[in-house]
């Protein structure tokens, strides 16, 4: 029995060891995972399982992380729930999905936005798991929280930043298409090139497509394919880049510009890839060229008209010159039998005299020193009239034929530049066409869409055009000499056979009347010569046929003067010779004066002695229309003339309101005089 006892307890005292001893580990079992729970970082707070007031489930436990986040200490917040952590922007939804889990005893993952203890957002990503003891009842809740504001923030701005690079990226594609550049990249490894989205519309395909290597090469022009080719090798094998301008055909045949550049990505020293930029550049060439040809049509210009004014100053002198010329030929044959030899060679210098003033006279329509007399009138009768005169003298081998349209509406132009437009045309197709024969053709017709005319008189607007060609079937022309065919003192033919002034001055006489001018050559097949000019619109019936060219003035009877006075003045002293001698062949009583001041004084001595004053317009010191304004102040009553080498309508202008009677064009004016003077001072009673 003794022995029974001792055994007892000794296994009492062998169990109450082994309590001590599991006791003991259990304690530092518990110190352990207690320090490791207060050393986290991350948040835990361990809660009773039933919440027992409005904060929720009671804090028992808090680690060391929970107040470095929180701010609040252990003391604080033991026996109080977690709402206290809560605050206006923390999620109602997601607190109710917790209270869910919760009340049906499940764990639950969350994540939640609280408040520190100064007010603070935070976030917290939340793992609560229930604690069960020995009977498998839920006693405690373990809530494990990881702050992912910093996480989260970075994760808004990863998503802020893929915003914003999507955003940018659609800009540069809107960019991209509006400046019409697109993006490539050529693969070197497996000579595979990738085209952006523009570079697809670009060549006119739908994108993504990129065709291989060599189909993409064979979008350039078949002229450019070489020089591409060569620059791809040359990038390739040595790493050259390259930036050119290349011609371009699209996939739907539109022919286009663009400039290539190309760098080149290098591994190892190696060319690896080919990265590049393709624009298309069509609107910038065709602007280059546009702004090319307006700036050599303003180049002719101005050099058309500089030498438009050097031409009228120098026919001022050649008209005085001719005129000499002519008027003392007509005297010496006034003063010779008619059966002297000498009448021929006067004949011959009468004949070379006019034909420089023919000269002169196209100086001046070029140069366009005088008025033009712009009214309605018909252009058929205008070609028909010109077809006459060309037919007199037509060479065997070459016919005229007119087409006119019907209903074609009358030209508001001068007739007489008008002809001398038709005549220069015929003249030059007839002499095309003089060693191998052909048809020269005439149309007129009305011309359907009419182009952007400009109106010649502020009373007369350009509601309709009519087209005139001139068309041969001659040898035609070069492109080099279509380049200058306007060009003045610019010819083809023979010397002695032509000025170089027909053809510009057409170009002038067309552009004067508001029109249009285009010519077609070609070598082998003809020309052809194509006008549009203003129609005349809302004018009267009466108006409607013109005479075609100017009236030839019927012969002046002999000895008409019958002792009336002329006062002439002009600073050509050999011109003051030939007019008094012409005037008093005829019968006038001439008083000459070659400088303004002995003329006004002998107005001023007897005024009233005078039947006519004609005076020179260009003169050194007082023009004619100030010497003018001084006679007149002298003797309002005086009939006056004045005589000039070009008539502009500044000086028309200038005459009217000085009360000038009459403006003389000094071309004809020694062969005129006397007509003009019966005009102005009448018949001898």
């Amino acid at each position: 029995m003794v022995r029974l006892a001792i055994s007892v307890n000794h296994m009492l005292d062998t169990l109450q060891a082994q309590k001590e001893i599991l006791e003991s580990e259990s304690r530092a079992r518990m110190q352990l995972l207690a320090t490791c729970i207060a050393n986290l970082n991350d948040v835990v707070i361990i809660t009773e399982s039933d919440p027992d007031h409005t904060e929720g489930h009671r804090i028992v436990f808090v680690n060391a992380a929970f107040t470095r986040v929180t701010g609040y200490t252990s003391e604080e917040v033991i026996g109080r729930g977690p709402k206290l952590l809560q605050g206006p922007d923390t999620d109602p939804t997601v607190l109710r999905h917790i209270g869910d889990r919760l009340r049906q005893w499940q764990p639950v993952t969350a994540e939640v936005k609280n408040y520190t203890k100064s007010g603070n957002p935070f976030w917290v990503s939340i793992e609560i798991v229930p604690v069960k003891d020995e009977t498998d009842r839920v006693t405690h809740w373990v809530s494990v929280e990881r702050d992912t504001t910093d996480s989260r923030a970075a994760e808004q701005q990863l998503k802020r930043s893929q915003q914003d690079l999507a955003d940018t990226l659609e800009k540069l594609e809107l960019a991209s298409h509006m400046a019409k550049i697109g993006s490539w990249e050529l693969d070197v490894a497996t000579m595979q090139p990738y085209w952006s989205p523009e570079t697809c519309r670009i060549h006119e395909i739908d994108p993504p497509a990129t065709p291989p290597l060599d189909r993409a090469i064979e979008f350039f022009a078949p002229e450019a394919v070489p020089t591409i080719k060569a620059a791809v090798q040359a990038a390739i094998a040595h790493g050259t880049p390259w930036d050119m301008e290349l011609p371009m055909i699209t996939a739907k045949g539109r022919p286009i510009w663009v400039r290539t550049q190309c760098i080149c990505v290098t591994d190892g020293g190696k060319v690896v890839l080919l990265r590049g930029a393709l624009q298309d550049i069509t609107d910038r060439k065709r602007s280059e060229s546009e702004r090319e040809l307006l700036e050599r049509q303003l180049r002719e210009a101005q050099k058309m008209e500089s030498i438009g004014t050097l031409a009228g100053g120098i026919a001022h002198d050649f008209n005085n010159i001719i005129a000499t010329m002519l008027g003392n030929a007509e005297l010496a044959r006034r003063c010779m039998d008619r059966e002297q030899a000498a009448l021929q060679s006067i004949d011959e210098i009468v004949k070379a005299g006019r034909r420089a003033r023919e000269l002169v006279r196209q100086i001046l329509t070029f140069s366009r020193r005088q008025v033009t007399d712009m009214k309605p009138i018909a252009l058929e009768s205008l070609v028909r009239e010109v077809v006459q005169m060309l037919s007199a003298n037509l060479p065997a081998k070459i016919l005229i034929k007119v087409n006119v349209g019907d209903g074609v509406p009358l030209i508001y132009a001068d007739s007489t530049q008008i002809l001398q437009v038709l005549m220069n045309l015929g003249t030059n197709a007839i002499q095309a066409m003089r060693g191998c024969g052909g048809t020269l053709y005439f149309s007129v017709e009305t011309l359907v869409s009419s182009p952007p005319l400009e109106p010649v008189d502020s009373g007369h607007r350009v509601q309709s055009a009519v087209r005139l060609i001139v068309r041969d079937t001659g040898p035609g022309m070069d492109q080099a000499t279509l380049d200058r065919i306007y060009e003045p003192f610019f010819t083809t033919k023979p010397p002695g056979e032509g000025t170089g002034l027909g053809l510009a001055v057409v170009h002038g006489i067309v552009k004067s009347h508001g029109g249009l001018i285009g010519v077609w050559s070609q070598p082998g097949i003809g020309t052809a010569f194509t006008i549009d000019l203003p129609a005349a619109s809302g004018m009267p019936d009466a108006l409607e046929q013109v005479a075609a060219a100017p009236k030839e003035k019927a012969p002046m009877p002999t000895k008409s003067g019958a002792g009336r006075h002329i006062l002439y003045l002009d600073d050509d002293e050999s011109l003051v010779f030939l007019v008094r001698r012409l005037l008093e062949l005829e019968g006038f009583k001439v008083t000459a004066f070659s400088e303004q001041s002995e003329a006004i004084a002998a107005v001023k001595a007897d005024g009233g002695a005078f039947d006519l004053v004609i005076t020179d317009f260009n003169m050194p010191g007082m023009n004619g229309i100030e010497v003018m304004q001084e006679m007149l102040a002298i003797n309002p009553a005086l009939k006056t003339a004045i005589a000039s080498g070009f008539v502009d309508e500044a000086l028309t202008e200038a005459a009217r309101e000085a009360g000038v009677s009459r403006l003389i064009f000094k071309e004809s004016a020694v062969e005129d005089f006397c007509s003009v003077i019966r005009e102005l001072i009448g018949e001898p009673s």
